[in-house]
């Protein structure tokens, strides 16, 4: 019966932690989405002022 309970806990620990890792990614992926799309309006603001 321990064991079960052992393994059973182990394996939520493992989903706990692959989700938390999926999530990390995506709040990662957005940021970096974001920032790269900032940054893309700015050059492209900036190119129109120089010309």
């Amino acid at each position: 019966m321990n064991k079960n309970y052992r393994f059973i806990d182990k394996t939520y620990q493992q989903s706990n932690s692959m989700l938390l890792n999926i999530l990390i990614s995506i709040i990662l992926r957005n940021f970096a989405t974001s920032t790269l799309q900032k940054s893309k309006l700015y050059i492209i603001i900036h190119r129109n002022e120089v010309i």
